[in-house]
């Protein structure tokens, strides 16, 4: 198996031990995964292996690890133009600087992130960015724009017949 072949299925890997709450099983594959990716100039990949990467050390409440794997990741995919990684890589920055008190950051990135998923009409992913907005009005303390958030995204999940999104609201 080559190093790119092997990245790819320590991303996997990682992504199932996320899945299943194994935070710091999920992380070291990551790291493994992105240490072979950086030989290589397959940004588009190492881009979107550091933001779920990020997102794992945002789930383990590591801010420093997170903001920089997130801000990696947002630079890399930048550079590639893919914004459908780069929509995903918004979400997790965005919740990352909402820990973190910085709810106009958090705003314009879920908001960007918005945007192009709704261009796409991508109905799984715009029910999350309506509940990455509810928190945010949450954090902000708007609670009728929360509750307007909430409903709508608890909508979407229901049309979506996606289940696990009605209990994420």
């Amino acid at each position: 198996m080559d190093q790119t072949s092997l990245a790819y299925l320590e991303a996997a890997r990682a992504q199932v031990e996320t899945s299943r709450g194994n935070l710091s099983g999920a992380v070291h594959l990551y790291e493994q995964a992105i240490g072979l990716l950086e030989q290589f100039s397959d940004s588009w990949r190492l881009g979107t292996f550091l933001s779920f990467y990020g997102w794992a050390l945002i789930l383990l409440n590591d801010a420093s690890g997170a903001e920089t794997a997130c801000r990696k990741a947002l630079r890399y995919l930048q550079e590639t133009g893919n914004r459908w990684s780069l929509a995903i890589a918004l979400y997790n920055w965005a919740m990352l600087v909402l820990r973190h008190a910085n709810p106009a950051e958090a705003k314009s990135a879920l908001e960007e992130a918005m945007a192009f998923w709704r261009t796409l009409g991508d109905r799984w992913f715009i029910a999350l960015g309506l509940r990455g907005l509810a928190v945010l009005c949450l954090q902000t303390y708007e609670h009728a724009n929360a509750a307007a958030y909430f409903a709508e995204s608890l909508t979407r999940y229901w049309e979506i017949n996606f289940r696990p999104g009605l209990a994420l609201c």
